[in-house]
């Protein structure tokens, strides 16, 4: 890089100073009185071209010269970096009653009536009926809450008014290709009709997204690539919903059988399984407000019963009755306490 700049630089001083030693030649060659006996339109025979003193023609050594200078300039301009003025942002004004009513417009909005004169003046063609907002299917509608439905209603209302804006600079294009109009006007609108649709696409692709995160994770994967046409996720959207369904549970029906789970560990042990049977709880005999302990259950018979006891005289069952009175008085007694 070095020897390349640096033999640019002598070629720039060879030809500044011939540039130079022409410019003195011919400042002396004005000053010298004309010795020619020829008549005033004849030019002087010892004058010299500037062409001959350089050897070359003059035009061939400016163009020398710029191509000189160019590489050299652009170099410069390497070394130092970009141009750091920031970026263009603004183009020219337009009319001043445009930039007026635009401004309150853009700050304030249309009225209502106006807004709905417009909206019924500039209808969308027939033969590019995209322009209209595309129409939420009905599948969709029905998964969705009051008030994702009503914002996704909004959106609808706000891409109906763009289509309307893209119908009125469609009638202007009209006009101007069927007229002598210049192409610059031309690719004017088309250029702003261009920017709408893009904007369009954009808000559908919006409306999209926001239905598409309140749905579960198996519609998503069904909606999310349909296409775009009069309805905001294809005609055929139940057409895809059934089929994606249909898969799923073909697949639910080739998947093998879980496996079953492990038995219950104690520690590092695994505990075998003991077959308990179940057992009638106890019946539990006696009244719910006697004290003490309850009686136990009774007992099944004997299977050899003890003989019974020969009966009794007078005298023992007297004094049997007795024992017996006496153990009563007793047990009532220490009821008391």
């Amino acid at each position: 890089m070095g020897g390349r700049k640096r033999s640019r630089e002598s070629s720039y001083d060879e030809v500044m100073k011939k540039i130079r030693k022409l410019e003195k030649k011919v400042k002396k060659k004005a000053r010298l009185p004309s010795t020619s006996s020829s008549t005033d339109d004849d030019t002087p025979q010892n004058q010299m071209e500037p062409s001959e003193i350089l050897g070359r023609p003059l035009k061939k050594t400016q163009g020398t010269l710029r191509a000189t200078l160019r590489p050299t300039q652009r170099y410069l301009r390497d070394l130092l970096g970009g141009d750091p003025t920031p970026e263009k942002i603004f183009d020219e004004n337009v009319h001043k009653d445009i930039a007026k009513i635009w401004s309150h417009i853009l700050l304030n909005g249309l009225a209502k009536d106006v807004r709905m004169d417009l909206l019924k003046r500039y209808l969308p063609p027939e033969n590019c009926t995209s322009m209209r907002a595309p129409k939420l299917n009905l599948e969709i509608k029905a998964a969705l809450t009051e008030i994702n439905s009503k914002k996704d209603a909004y959106s609808q209302s706000k891409q109906n008014q763009l289509g309307s804006c893209l119908a009125a600079l469609g009638k202007a294009l009209n006009i101007a290709l069927a007229s002598d109009t210049s192409q610059d006007l031309i690719k004017l609108l088309s250029d702003a009709g261009r920017l709408l649709c893009d904007y369009h696409h954009k808000e559908s692709q919006s409306r999209r997204y926001a239905i598409i995160n309140t749905l579960n994770q198996q519609t998503k994967d069904t909606i999310k690539n349909t296409k775009i046409d009069e309805f905001l996720f294809g005609t055929d959207l139940a057409e895809h919903i059934k089929s994606s369904k249909a898969i799923t549970k073909s697949g639910m029906e080739l998947r093998p059988p879980p496996p079953p789970p492990p038995p219950p560990t104690v520690g590092n042990r695994q505990r075998p399984k003991q077959n308990v049977i179940s057992q009638p709880p106890a019946v539990r005999r006696g009244t719910l407000n006697a004290r003490g302990a309850g009686r136990a259950a009774a007992a099944e018979p004997r299977a050899n019963p003890a003989p019974r006891r020969p009966p009794t005289s007078a005298t023992t069952r007297d004094q049997q009755q007795q024992h017996s009175s006496r153990t009563a008085t007793r047990y009532q007694s220490n009821r008391r306490y």
